[in-house]
């Protein structure tokens, strides 16, 4: 689309969950002539699966039209959207007097509702669940009436731009003669945006730590590559997973410090299978904190702490959490 700030590539239509921001249905643009990709025949092929069943829908300016609501009529579907005021089907009279900040004015046909408010500039919205009536709102200055259509649209259009501000903050789209690789990255980070939105919630509700989408990339991305790596977070001193199976290592008496001499004991170092295992099997801090253990001997190369019977298991196996 010419008007967009990225003007080639492809295009994809998302149907969007407004509370997390989670894509229930996406179609991609195909340029295929047999199927119709006009804004409405889009819009109730996404939302086709969905009818009958009392959601609301909330669209911007480029789906939404009198001609929508007619198709999702007697569907149990209610519509509220902003609209453009050369839509086919919207009442011309509306459109006629000129307009200065804060006035409102509406038109109603049946149960479709068409406002006009003009604030810093005109805001034209369709709804079949809003009363054509303002309502104060306090601003960070000032107390300002808004239409009860223009209020849930900011508030229940945020899911959409949740999803999108996730993406952008690893964007995968990068100059390619392959339209492919373009494709497929984005959708793999699409993939992980999803996926971390549903871990988040799931931990939510049992209220257990958040994650984030930099570790679900991660994981997703070396479980492409091997099947067998299991990705686990090292410290900045600490040498690569593969290394601990490769290099030489000797087991010895953790180095003395400052606290340990102090206190005339000997140094301890956190135990490396507690830490690991707890967090593959997602314990909240307090569970962890129980299962705290400390070792006086440690791998001088990996600089962690280990027991004579892990030691061997830690630097022969690849998968020694479940070992």
């Amino acid at each position: 689309m010419k008007d967009k700030p990225t003007k080639w590539g492809f295009k994809l239509y998302e149907l969007c969950e407004n509370s997390f921001g989670y894509v229930r249905l996406v179609e991609m643009y195909c340029a295929v002539k047999r199927i119709s990709n006009k804004p409405v025949d889009v819009t109730m092929r996404l939302l086709q699966p969905l009818l009958d069943q009392g959601y609301r829908l909330y669209v911007d300016n480029y789906y939404c039209c009198p001609d929508l609501w007619n198709q999702m009529q007697g569907r149990n579907t209610m519509l509220v959207g902003t609209c453009r005021k050369n839509r086919v089907g919207m009442p011309a009279d509306l459109f006629q007097n000129r307009q200065r900040p804060g006035d409102f004015d509406f038109r109603r046909k049946g149960q479709l509702v068409a406002t006009r408010w003009f604030d810093k500039r005109e805001v034209v919205t369709l709804s079949t669940i809003h009363q054509p009536q303002l309502t104060e709102t306090i601003g960070r200055y000032q107390v300002k009436e808004k239409p009860l259509a223009v209020i849930d649209y900011i508030k229940f259009m945020s899911g959409v731009d949740h999803s999108d501000q996730l993406l952008s903050y690893f964007p995968m789209r990068r100059r390619s003669q392959k339209w492919w690789k373009k494709t497929f990255f984005h959708l793999l980070t699409f993939v992980g945006v999803q996926t971390t939105i549903l871990l988040n919630k799931h931990r939510t509700q049992h209220r257990r730590r958040r994650t984030n989408l930099a570790s679900v990339l991660k994981e997703v991305s070396v479980a492409l590559v091997d099947k067998d790596v299991i990705f686990v977070p090292q410290a900045d001193n600490v040498p690569l997973p593969m290394d601990r199976l490769k290099e030489r290592h000797s087991l010895s008496v953790c180095p003395n410090t400052e606290a340990s001499d102090s206190r005339g004991k000997k140094a301890q170092r956190r135990f490396k299978f507690c830490a690991d295992r707890a967090k593959a099997a997602e314990q909240t801090p307090a569970e962890r904190k129980n299962k705290r253990k400390l070792t006086t001997t440690w791998c001088g190369e990996c600089k962690l702490g280990l027991c004579l019977d892990c030691f061997e298991i830690y630097h022969t196996k690849r998968d020694y959490i479940n070992n």
